[in-house]
């Protein structure tokens, strides 16, 4: 299989991928994803600019119960890049107005993730910055961390043109919150009013800012088989 003609060594590092395909993209282009165990399938979707690596240290957390599935999104390491449109998540999960605050801070990131094509001196330095206090806090995440940094100016692009999507229409979601009759886990709370229209849903907080799979993952696997085992019983019932 050929890696993606966008792919550097600094992309590279941040996949755990080994070659196998996964068919689902729309328009038919090949997704690549890095599979743990042979329990009970656990999809792990990330945010554009991360690759499958995001989920090692949960992988290892997690015992022979489950079998984590880690995607590599389009253009990044193995999954070469695709045309058809995209979601950008976002702290608020479309489950927030897109209000003049929200535009403020989504047009304040566009901007940072495209100063370094207008040749930012400070750009490097502030994307170090921006993981260490912001996205990718604490000593859990700290391998991640200097690896998403040393791959800063390779994902500019890609989070630029996130931070545009986040800012786009069909990124409003809390239409669809009262028909999603499946059960909903989510590590945010500022949403309260789409969530609470939620027929099945729980809201866990952790000690970190952006992602507790990666920066709190001791809380983040002991709720996840909670969560499980709550999911089960339903079914049980």
């Amino acid at each position: 299989m050929e890696q993606s003609p966008k792919m550097s060594p600094s992309l590279a590092a941040l996949s755990a991928a080994d070659g196998a395909d996964f068919p689902g993209l729309p328009s038919g282009a090949r997704l690549v994803v890095k599979r743990w165990g042979r329990g009970l399938p656990v999809p792990c979707l990330n945010a554009s600019g991360h690759g499958s690596g995001d989920f090692v240290g949960l992988a290892e957390r997690l015992d022979s119960d489950f079998e984590p599935i880690a995607v590599d999104q389009p253009g990044m390491n193995w999954s070469p890049p695709d045309r058809s449109a995209g979601l950008a998540p976002g702290k608020a999960g479309g489950l927030a107005p897109l209000d003049g605050a929200a535009r403020f801070v989504i047009g304040h990131m566009e901007s940072f993730f495209r100063a370094d094509k207008r040749g930012a001196v400070w750009f490097f330095a502030a994307v170090a910055a921006h993981c260490r206090f912001v996205v990718l806090s604490g000593w859990p995440a700290r391998a991640h961390r200097v690896r998403f940094v040393a791959a800063g100016r390779d994902l500019a692009p890609m989070l630029a043109n996130a931070w545009t999507g986040l800012g786009g229409p069909v990124r409003d979601l809390r239409a669809l919150a009262p028909r999603l009759t499946l059960p909903f886990w989510l590590d945010l709370a500022r949403p309260k009013a789409a969530v609470a229209h939620m027929p099945v849903h729980r809201v866990a907080l952790f000690q970190r800012r952006h992602g507790a799979f990666r920066e709190d993952p001791g809380a983040f696997v002991a709720t996840f088989r909670t969560l499980v085992v709550n999911v089960q019983s339903r079914r049980l019932a």
